[in-house]
């Protein structure tokens, strides 16, 4: 964990979720940011690669975590 957060719900796997995210391949580039684009973004929990949808549930409102994901 980077840093606790203070809500206490945690979303579901088909949850709608807004999120703050910078990803990297195992090389160290960019592929996707929405630090870059100016604004967090949503997704559908279960949409999304399953490391990120396993990842995120556990984590409750403002809370910050860095995932590796093979």
């Amino acid at each position: 964990m980077l840093a606790p957060g203070s809500g206490r719900e945690h979303p579901s796997a088909t949850d709608l979720v807004t999120i703050d995210y910078a990803a990297w391949n195992v090389d160290g580039k960019m592929f996707g940011s929405s630090v870059e684009h100016g604004q967090p973004a949503p997704f559908l929990l279960n949409e999304v690669i399953r490391g990120a949808t396993e990842g995120v549930q556990p984590m409750v409102e403002g809370q910050k975590m860095r995932f590796c994901i093979p």
